[in-house]
């Protein structure tokens, strides 16, 4: 079975922990770090093909 992702709302409605609260609670390895999802982005000129 899949793991379900949370955004980081959807945290903080579950635990009733704030925003701060979770980050410092990651900081202290008390709490998950988040999963990335998706790689960012790439940024810049957009690629060239070969033939053109």
């Amino acid at each position: 079975m899949a793991e379900k992702h949370y955004r980081r709302p959807e945290v903080e409605a579950l635990t009733g922990l704030s925003r701060t609260t979770i980050y410092a609670m990651m900081s202290r390895g008390e709490f998950p770090r988040p999963v990335r999802r998706h790689a960012r982005p790439w940024r810049g000129r957009r690629a060239q093909s070969p033939n053109g």
